[in-house]
């Protein structure tokens, strides 16, 4: 991110600095403490994030967003949907020449939402030896547990014959903070 910037400053300083602000702001929700947040502003953080992946991958990356607004007042942990994005860009479609394309979709059904993002991932016989060591996976995977219990569920799959990634989630909805005033 911060070598994308300083390609910029002297192509597109407006651009360079939209670029900061956005890093700013997912710096500054990593340093906060975990907890829970509006399905809105995870997204739009999500979206800050994007907008800086996609500076760098440029025509690379196509995001497919599929969500209701009226659930954006669901409670959900925080930074647990940006990780997985990271994760769809650095071992899916950064390692494809042409990129590919991340579907995030959220819906709703009874008291839940279920969480999906799928993305391309290189054929069989083109993946890394490594899968990397599922930190980003059993830290969001913990943090539903400690949050929802065992009404959250995180699921992956890979299907060799689509060469795609799906990350499933489903956690209750809840939307009201609970208050620490006493």
């Amino acid at each position: 991110s911060m070598n994308t910037i300083a390609s910029l400053i002297n192509l597109d300083p407006k651009t360079a600095e939209k670029t900061v602000e956005d890093l700013s702001d997912l710096f500054r929700s990593s340093l906060q403490s975990p907890g829970l947040v509006h399905l809105s502003e995870e997204i739009e953080l999500c979206r800050r994030y994007i907008a800086i992946e996609k500076i760098r991958l440029a025509e690379r990356l196509t995001m497919e967003w599929d969500f209701d607004e009226q659930i954006s007042s669901a409670l959900v942990p925080s930074l647990f949907l940006q990780p997985l994005l990271e994760n769809a860009i650095g071992h899916g479609l950064q390692l494809l020449i042409k990129g590919g394309t991340i579907k995030l979709s959220i819906k709703k059904e009874m008291h839940m939402l279920y969480i999906s993002i799928a993305n391309p991932v290189p054929g069989i016989s083109h993946r890394r030896e490594s899968k990397g060591n599922q930190i980003a996976l059993g830290n969001i995977r913990n943090r539903l547990q400690l949050h929802f219990g065992s009404q959250a569920t995180l699921h992956t799959e890979l299907n060799d014959r689509t060469n795609q990634y799906l990350v499933s989630i489903q956690l209750p909805i809840v939307k009201v903070r609970a208050s620490t005033k006493g």
